[in-house]
């Protein structure tokens, strides 16, 4: 008699690694909360995803997909309205608190070391898919436009971890948050021209 399937297991564990890790300092969470939290065993997730590393890359991969497509909506939502598309990204990660510390602590976008190669499973995620954010600053969608989305999604993602944790959150301070990336990224194009 062979083992039996968990329906959605690897969902499961997905959602409850992102959970767990995202409400722990980074480093120290534990696959038996995730276990115990997904309801499934810790063979179960070493089954699926064999290693910690491969868990964690199975979650950041989750997240990112999940937010390119809430991007591609608040593009066609806010078409016209650059402030309204980056308060709408900074409202999307402060809804859920736990994956934004997640994506703090472990996504791809946030290296931990020097290497700017480290930055290419980055950009492979996109596979194809136009990076957004460039159109509203006007520039063609060319290898820094990659380099450009990256460096906005560190911005913005940094933003929203402040709000969720250091400052209140208000139409001022965020409206101050908009000039500085816009007068961020707009240096960073030149830069990158």
């Amino acid at each position: 008699m062979g083992r039996r399937e968990i329906a959605g297991a690897e969902d499961k564990i997905i959602l409850a690694t992102i959970q767990v890790a995202g409400g722990e300092t980074r480093g120290t969470f534990s696959t038996k909360e995730i276990a115990l939290r997904a309801g499934v065993s810790e063979f179960t997730i070493f089954s699926h995803f064999h290693d910690k590393e491969t868990l964690l890359h199975a979650a950041d991969d989750h997240l990112f997909n999940a937010f390119y497509q809430a991007e591609v909506a608040l593009a066609e939502r806010y078409a016209n309205d650059f402030e309204g598309f980056f308060n709408g990204i900074l409202d999307y990660f402060l809804a859920d608190p736990f994956a934004l510390r997640f994506i703090g602590n472990y996504a791809d976008l946030f290296p931990r070391q020097e290497d700017i190669s480290v930055y290419e499973s980055f950009i492979r995620r996109f596979d194809g898919k136009p990076p957004l954010t460039p159109r509203y600053l006007k520039i063609k969608k060319t290898p820094s436009s990659y380099a450009l989305t990256l460096y906005g999604l560190r911005e913005v993602i940094t933003d929203a971890l402040f709000l969720l944790t250091l400052m209140k959150d208000s139409k001022e301070i965020r409206h101050t948050m908009f000039l500085l990336y816009t007068s961020g990224a707009n240096a960073f194009v030149k830069v990158m021209e």
